[in-house]
């Protein structure tokens, strides 16, 4: 039986892809190899990052975390429980911190993690997924489309074939219920929460033109 593929950054620094256009990226120079004021393709009026709304380039990735992509097991295995086991396995012996507080010598001459823990830019739906893996929502880093006269978003339909809005397709993934209804749960600081950015979260989750494109989740090695 395949296990589940994982993705996993060696260096803290790198970021496996960013709005889809760029890919292995290093976060320290993000700002100097990415274009923000490239034209959206031949439509030199406008600008391809106009379609977008994401954190500040300067926070956009907390600290001390490895990026991890394609974290996917079969649905057929998901039951047998792969993916906490998988991650299980990767903090115990591959997470120098993870060793040292537990006071266990390396067994094996891979290379070892040196960062704080996972972090996950993902899909809507996977929210709910890798937080039953003890991953946690990083709050207030959603990123989100955002739909112009010239750039339309395509249309969005539910399970029933039902023609969605891009604010009913917000609230179906907890926006901005997430954030009016939930108390705030005990947030470390070094985590880097955005707290400050929820209130654009907000406005952005009712606002017609903006759909909800990724989430970002995190996982600690302690």
């Amino acid at each position: 039986m395949r296990g589940p593929p994982v993705l996993v950054a060696c260096s803290k620094d790198t970021i496996f892809f960013f709005t889809g256009r760029y890919n292995n990226l290093r976060y320290s120079t993000l700002a100097e190899t990415v274009d923000f004021d490239q034209p959206d393709g031949e439509d030199r009026d406008h600008k391809w990052f106009a379609r977008f709304a994401f954190p500040e380039i300067h926070r956009f990735k907390p600290k001390g975390y490895h990026h991890i992509a394609n974290f996917v097991v079969a649905k057929e295995h998901r039951k047998a429980h792969l993916s906490s086991l998988m991650l299980a396995a990767i903090r115990t012996h591959y997470s120098r911190d993870h060793l040292r507080a537990h006071g266990r010598s390396v067994g094996h001459a891979q290379h070892l993690l040196c960062g704080r823990g996972f972090w996950q830019i993902g899909d809507p739906p996977w929210l709910a997924r890798m937080e039953h893996l003890d991953f946690f929502l990083r709050r207030g880093a959603e990123s989100f489309f955002i739909e112009h006269d010239w750039a339309p978003l395509a249309k969005i339909y539910d399970a029933t074939g039902t023609e969605l809005t891009n604010v009913a397709f917000n609230v179906s993934y907890g926006l901005p219920a997430r954030y009016l209804e939930q108390a705030p749960a005990t947030l470390v600081a070094e985590h880097e929460h955005l707290l400050d950015r929820i209130p654009e979260v907000l406005r952005l989750s009712r606002d017609p033109r903006a759909k909800l494109q990724y989430f970002q989740a995190m996982f600690d090695f302690l």
